[in-house]
């Protein structure tokens, strides 16, 4: 553990923040998990996605059948690799608690803010890689080949909405593991929250909310002009809120 930390050159709210984000990818990359995540999330989209495709019309075109494939694989995309971001971020603050190894790293010259900062921004980067990045080359590559030819450039842009959304419910996660001390109240309203997507539209009320981010991307993604950017920009906003709350709530922890 004490070889994880090195020397602090920081100060302030930036206190350890450059020997804590080490720590934290050392957790994550520094294992195979985040390589089997990606394996494992990018052949499961990839053939789900294909094998829905392959029920469609026979007389569907190959336009139609890219179409299809994109918007399958944006519902699904959003929805089942959520899952393993609820599963980890749940404990990527109640464990440490639990554990005691969150007072241990604070006993440091380290900060709270500095502590909370690197498990938000480094979940990101890890989901980004493990869950959006390279399973989105797998089904894209999947697609490529048995569909016909997708282009590139809107395919990746298509992927940032789907991170968006992951960094929400990263961020709900951590932001509850800061109030609450048991699965329960942080892994349930994560957990609920993934029934919602798709479930509004762009319009109305469903135009401003966190759910619809997978319309946006399907619209990057086919090179459509977008029908709104209002979810992209509420759930900006949303983040915010959460991470000032979770930095706030955190420093208010006895350990």
């Amino acid at each position: 553990m004490q070889s994880e930390l090195s020397t602090i050159r920081s100060s302030g709210w930036r206190l350890g923040f450059g020997n804590l984000v080490r720590r934290e990818l050392s957790q994550w990359f520094g294992t195979r998990t985040w390589l089997m995540q990606a394996m494992f999330w990018g052949l499961i989209l990839g053939g789900l996605t294909l094998m829905l495709v392959g029920t469609t019309e026979s007389g569907s075109t190959p336009e139609e059948q890219i179409a299809t494939g994109l918007m399958l694989y944006t519902i699904f995309g959003s929805i089942f690799p959520a899952i393993v971001i609820v599963i980890f971020s749940t404990g990527a603050i109640l464990e440490e608690k639990e554990r005691g190894t969150a007072a241990w790293v604070l006993s440091k010259p380290v900060s709270r803010t500095a502590f909370v900062l690197a498990k938000m921004f480094v979940g990101v980067l890890s989901y980004g890689v493990s869950l959006v990045l390279l399973p989105g080359l797998v089904v894209f590559s999947i697609l490529y080949l048995s569909v016909g030819a997708i282009p590139i450039g809107p395919f990746i842009l298509g992927l940032g909405p789907i991170l968006l959304w992951y960094t929400f419910v990263h961020f709900l996660c951590i932001c509850l593991g800061t109030v609450f001390n048991t699965v329960g109240p942080v892994a349930g309203p994560a957990s609920v929250s993934l029934f919602f997507v798709n479930a509004f539209d762009l319009s109305g009320i469903g135009a401003y909310t966190p759910w619809t981010l997978s319309f946006v991307a399907r619209d990057l993604m086919l090179g459509l002009p977008v029908t709104s950017v209002s979810p992209v920009i509420t759930t900006l906003i949303i983040l915010i809120v959460l991470l000032i709350i979770a930095i706030w709530r955190f420093g208010k922890e006895e350990f």
